[in-house]
């Protein structure tokens, strides 16, 4: 119970590196509900970087944050070609 606790209090932003092509319609649409489901103190932050013409862009959730749940670590898990990154207070 300590884990869930730390997970759901103590988690400040989770960062996802991704190439813009891992960006799909059924991710976006994960994250969308996942967000409503579980709202909490977390900010989400997106690095999209694209290699092949050396770009970044950077979105952040400036309002309605999540928070860290199962469902939600099991989906990143599944992510091999992101970069996932848990920053906490």
């Amino acid at each position: 119970m300590l884990g869930e606790s730390v997970k759901k209090t103590l988690t400040r932003e989770l960062t996802i590196i991704a190439h813009p092509k891992s960006l799909t319609e059924e991710t976006i649409e994960f994250l969308t509900k996942n967000r409503k489901k579980h709202p909490g103190k977390t900010s989400l932050v997106f690095h999209l970087i694209d290699p092949d013409s050396n770009q970044k862009v950077t979105l952040r959730t400036l309002e309605k944050p999540l928070e860290l749940n199962d469902e939600l670590l099991q989906f990143l898990q599944e992510r091999r070609d992101w970069q996932i990154r848990v920053q906490s207070s």
